[in-house]
Parts: C-alpha cells; structure tokens; sequence
C-alpha cells in the first residue's frame, strides 16, 4: 500500500461497513423495549423535563443522560414543527403509546459514538506507527463482537470508549510531540 491516495478510500470505505455493521438490526424488538438499561437511561433523561436536572441516579455518567435529554428535545421541537405534537404532554402521550422515535434515534447515536471509536483508534494507530497500522487496529475494532452488539443499545459505553479513545489520542500527541522536541 505505497499508494497515499488509496488510504482515504479506503478508510471511507471502512467506515461506511462499520456504520452499516452497527445501523444493521437498530430497530430490534421496537416499539418494545426488552433491555431494562436503555429504559432506564431514556426514562431518567426524560426527568429532565420535569425542571430537575439533578439525575437522582448516579449509575452512569449524567453527561449520557444530559446528551439523551438534549437529543430528545431536539426530537421534541422537530416534532411539534412538523406538527406530531402540540405541547410536551402530546410528547409524553407519544412516548407512553410508542417509544420507537426515541428509541430509534438514541441507538442511531449510539452507533455513531461507537462508529466514532473506530475511527479515532485508526489515528492512535496510525500516531503510533504509520497508515497501516492505524487500518488494522480499526479493522479489529471494527469486528469486535462486543463492540458490534452493544452498538444497538442506549448506554453510555460507547461515548466513554470514544472520549477516552479520543483522550488518549490527544495525550499520544502532546507526548510524541515532547518526545521529539530536543533538549537543551
């Protein structure tokens, strides 16, 4: 792989299989929901609503629930635009009959998160050795069972795994840069 303008193809083309890989089966078991996790993560986030922003729940980051809140907000306001619903108890009454909106797009999010994670292990992986490297770290992470499987789930392992992912990335560069700086 000598050739630097097959790399961008390729790793577009890498990415839009891991996406697809985790969008597959999204929609699984809706408008039921079987995983008590996602319904507490929704249903805690949906508190928000209420005026106290205080989760009362400390078993996950607040910050996931904050992101579930402002995402479901964003559904809200698009909704009441295109007129699904009139004021927040429509909203509520929508979810109480059928969660699926909800639902749906939270775990949409959490593939990107998860997506996300891929690509920022391909540039841990390229930091710290070269392109190809970076290609077989993400193709690894791209197929882990784990990471596929709990990509349909509304939890907050995957932007944790990204921000640390990301963290790490970030500290790999500020050592290699102090790393390659001379000393005096």
């Amino acid at each position: 792989m000598k050739n630097k303008k097959f790399y961008p193809i390729l790793l577009t083309g890498i990415l839009i299989l891991v996406l697809w890989l985790r969008l597959w089966g999204v929609k699984w078991g809706l408008p039921y929901v079987y995983s008590t996790e996602e319904y507490k993560v929704v249903n805690y986030a949906l508190k928000f609503g209420m005026g106290d922003f205080n989760p009362h729940w400390f078993n996950y980051p607040s910050f996931y629930l904050y992101f579930a809140f402002f995402v479901s907000g964003v559904y809200f306001i698009i909704g009441k635009v295109l007129g699904l619903f009139s004021t927040a108890q429509d909203f509520a009454y929508s979810f109480i009959r059928n969660p699926t909106g909800i639902y749906l797009i939270l775990r949409i999010f959490s593939a990107i998160w998860s997506t996300g994670a891929v690509l920022v292990t391909y540039f841990i992986g390229k930091e710290i050795q070269n392109r190809r490297t970076g290609l077989w770290a993400m193709l690894m992470m791209a197929f882990l069972p784990g990471m596929v499987f709990y990509a349909h789930d509304i939890r907050p392992s995957h932007p944790s795994l990204f921000f640390v992912l990301l963290s790490f990335y970030f500290l790999l560069k500020l050592s290699l840069i102090h790393i390659s700086e001379p000393t005096r």
